[in-house]
């Protein structure tokens, strides 16, 4: 046999043996059952994430209002040290110049860090409802016997009865109507 044949041969009876494995594995698999889920309307709807979303409002008005004192006290810093420039002396001017610069960098980072753990405390809330979902539509898949579960905004057309998210968000309300987001972790 040329290694021409023989390479035809080998192909052709790997073709054998792995076609005529797919067909016996296709049909062990059970049929498919779909749900659909709007996830965009369990993160709007939910009393759990209406509550985190309250929660999050409230630091970000606190960090914003000490945000705002903070510039207001740094221009008023800020104004007194161009008055000062007049009357100091050029390297006396210049330390408080650095020095005051470094209060604006220090207030920077502070803002930054505010909104990094902020960030930190929203994401972990987020992660415990979803977590929450997550089982419930485990629950529902297993009384309902679907297999698969397609979020709304994947789908172009889905019949009516195909889609959970009511009963996700009952169960949901019920077991979790809040959710409390861990404050956020400020040096």
């Amino acid at each position: 046999m040329t290694s021409t044949r023989r390479l035809l041969f080998s192909m052709a009876l790997v073709f054998a043996v792995v076609g005529g494995a797919l067909p016996a594995f296709a049909q062990k698999l059970p049929p498919a059952v779909i749900g659909i889920i709007d996830n965009q309307r369990i993160f709007r709807d939910a009393a759990s994430f209406k509550s985190l979303r309250q929660q999050f409002e409230q630091y970000r008005l606190q960090y914003q209002g000490d945000a705002q004192k903070d510039e207001e006290r740094l221009r008023g810093e800020d104004q007194e040290l161009v008055r000062q420039r007049a009357i100091l002396a050029p390297d006396a001017f210049d330390q408080r110049r650095r020095d005051f610069e470094r209060r604006v960098g220090d207030v920077q980072r502070k803002v930054q860090e505010r909104s990094r753990a902020l960030e930190t405390a929203v994401n972990t809330g987020r992660a415990t409802i979803a977590g929450a979902v997550q089982q419930i539509i485990n629950d529902i898949g297993n009384e309902r016997g679907i297999t698969v579960v397609i979020d709304k905004a994947q789908v172009q057309f889905a019949s009516d009865q195909l889609d959970i998210t009511a009963e996700v968000l009952k169960r949901l309300d019920q077991r979790m109507p809040t959710v409390k987001m861990p404050a956020p972790a400020v040096q």
